[in-house]
């Protein structure tokens, strides 16, 4: 119930107060001591303070960041929840009396539309959201204090465009901006800047914990936007980003590197008999595997127009896998080759000493010269992919963690 009145009395006050006329007197006084200013006969909200009073072209901006909730790689978008505060001098008003100071003091929001606000133009906006109150109206104040300085502060979710070059993937670096400036008047008479050179930003913004962001100040050549003869003042804040890659380690390079460690396991097994059908068996497990975690990847990471290092790392881990396979598949090649010749052996055997346990003897000579040889083949097989996945990995983590 005192709720309802609460807002009945609210909505009866915003009324009045946008019912009173805010204009001064014929001495240029305020008439309705209701109010907190009142606007002499020459005002006009349609002109800026710095059309009259050249000295009255600073805009002082806020970007107070609570949270950057959501970086979309996909879309190329960043997405900051935020106050964004504007501070200017409007001496065309006329202040009651008793508002004196620096301190700043409420002025309803209905009176501020017959003000001259400043025009914001976000630097690559693709959606803006104000928060509301439901019936008491939206999450803004406007305020003023006796130096005529305005202090207009308004929650907003705000979805700016960060082009991303995902080239270094997961191991890339992108730098984002949120950079305001005015849409219609340039520098000479709007001139944005930090508030107090942006000392009062909040550096314990809340981001994804997947990032690391680092809130820096604009480069000088940043500031300003250089259309025709005219030139455009912005102010803001640049955010670094970079990855965490635990998840990334944790998911794709440790396992992937892993499962070619793995398959070093067929080199001890051995190559002929009926343990190569289990060695062949382990190798396709293991290519698999491997593809499908790759085709994972590419379906739920983000992509670039070039090869990501991420997918230079899963290529290059199936193929040492796809090595050993074909290593196995050389050895199974030649035993076939041996068997296909094996009848033949045996046969010149017999006929050249005329005794059959000779072609028996010779037969079993060329099975374990077969093995042998085998044997040899899998150790330098061995020897060969330890090395080369070694170099791989010195040159590849030299290379990422160096970016």
């Amino acid at each position: 119930m005192n709720l309802i009145w609460f807002l009945l009395l609210y909505m009866v006050d915003v009324k009045c107060v946008a019912g009173e006329d805010i204009s001064c007197d014929e001495q240029d006084r305020i008439r309705n001591s209701n109010v907190p200013l009142c606007l002499p006969s020459y005002y006009t909200k349609l002109q800026a303070p710095a059309v009259f009073n050249r000295t009255e072209n600073l805009i002082l901006i806020n970007p107070y960041v609570e949270e950057i909730a959501d970086i979309n790689e996909i879309e190329n978008t960043f997405t900051l929840k935020m106050f964004l505060i504007f501070y200017w001098t409007d001496s065309r008003v006329v202040l009651r009396p008793d508002i004196t100071g620096e301190r700043h003091q409420p002025v309803n929001l209905e009176v501020g539309r017959k003000l001259w606000l400043p025009d914001p133009d976000i630097e690559a906006l693709d959606m803006v959201q104000a928060f509301s109150t439901g019936g008491m109206g939206m999450m803004a104040s406007l305020k003023v204090n006796g130096r005529k300085e305005f202090r207009y502060s308004q929650r907003l979710t705000v979805r700016v465009g960060c082009i991303m070059q995902l080239s270094n993937f997961p191991h890339d670096s992108q730098v984002c901006k949120f950079k305001v400036g005015s849409y219609t008047y340039d520098a000479s008479y709007v001139n944005f800047q930090l508030y107090k050179n942006g000392a009062e930003l909040n550096k314990q913004f809340k981001f994804p914990t997947e990032y690391m962001i680092d809130q820096v100040d604009l480069d000088e050549d940043e500031t300003t936007l250089a259309f025709g003869d005219l030139s455009y003042a912005y102010a803001g804040q640049k955010y670094k980003i970079r990855r965490r890659l635990n998840s990334y380690l944790s998911n794709y390079y440790i396992p992937t590197g892993l499962f070619v460690m793995i398959a070093w396991v067929n080199f001890v097994i051995p190559s002929t008999g009926e343990m190569l059908l289990g060695r062949l068996g382990l190798l396709i497990t293991l290519f698999l595997v491997l593809i499908t975690i790759f085709n994972s990847a590419m379906s739920s990471l983000p992509s670039a127009e070039e090869s990501t290092y991420l997918e230079l790392w899963m290529i290059s881990c199936i193929v040492f896998c796809l090595g050993v396979f074909l290593q196995t598949t050389f050895i199974i090649f030649k035993a076939r080759f041996w068997k296909e010749r094996k009848p033949k052996i045996k046969k010149i055997a017999v006929q050249s000493t005329g005794d059959l346990n000779a072609g028996l003897h010779q037969e079993k000579n060329q099975l374990e010269d077969l093995e042998v040889w085998a044997k040899r083949v899998d150790l330098h097989s061995f020897i060969f992919s330890v090395a080369a996945f070694a170099l791989f990995n010195i040159v590849f983590w030299s290379i990422v963690l160096n970016l």
